[in-house]
């Protein structure tokens, strides 16, 4: 099914919840932090923990999902950029390569779907710079 499919965010959603119940919470450590908005996770913990063995583990579960590990100082994570800097965490605006820049067809919609459109951006805006102070 297409993410573009209206159903989709909600089988993913329910998807991961199942798989957090079960074998997900057989492998992560209650010491770890996991954030997830419907099939993005962020799993933040001590490098201690040996995360290449937890990547592995986790991408055994499921073959339809695989975990990617980062351990640079930058992060993104859905549309922000988690920076590490001097031990202080900062989020900027994050967008990928492919991004176009296309929200939607001016002509197609009505204004209501125009107004939200530019809501949306004012909100997600203010949110990561409060997030950034």
């Amino acid at each position: 099914m297409a993410m573009g499919c209206p159903v989709s965010a909600v089988l993913a959603n329910l998807f991961m919840e199942f798989r957090e119940a079960g074998p997900f919470s057989n492998i992560v450590p209650r010491t770890v932090t996991w954030l997830r908005y419907v099939d993005d996770i962020l799993i933040a913990t001590f490098r201690r923990l040996n995360l290449q063995q937890l990547q592995n583990q986790l991408n055994d579960v499921e073959p339809t999902i695989k975990f990617t590990l980062e351990e640079d100082n930058a992060l993104p994570f859905l549309d922000t950029l988690l920076i590490m800097s001097n031990n202080e965490l900062k989020f900027r605006v994050y967008r990928k390569s492919t991004n176009k820049d296309d929200v939607v067809h001016y002509s197609q919609h009505s204004n209501k779907i125009k107004r939200g459109v530019i809501i949306g951006f004012f909100l997600r805006a203010l949110t990561i710079s409060v997030w950034n102070t």
